[in-house]
């Protein structure tokens, strides 16, 4: 049984300094790349890319951590495309020339 939790405890070292590894490879994509530009030009301007990629971060963050928002966001959708479904009927139908 010893023996056994060592091999297993051995095998998840080994996994740990590979993933361990493979961030450190991931965090280091900021400086050069194998081709030798940077990786912020390759993607197109990096991650800091002014207040706007600021805001939408933020609002993209609160929407999926917040349940509340996420319901409201919801709600909000439902009412746009049921307001929208009705002025196409209402247009389609001809009741807007009669007003």
């Amino acid at each position: 049984k010893v023996e056994n939790r060592r091999k297993e405890h051995a095998k998840a070292e080994q996994e740990r300094t590979r993933l361990k590894g493979a961030l450190q490879r991931h965090a280091g994509l900021k400086e050069v790349n194998g081709a030798g530009s940077t990786a912020d030009s390759v993607v197109g301007g990096g991650s800091n890319s002014g207040p706007f990629d600021e805001v939408v971060s933020w609002m993209s963050m609160a929407l999926f951590k917040s349940a509340l928002v996420r319901r409201f966001f919801c709600v909000h959708l439902v009412m746009l495309y049921s307001w929208l479904v009705f002025l196409l009927w209402w247009l389609s139908s001809g009741n807007a020339t009669k007003v």
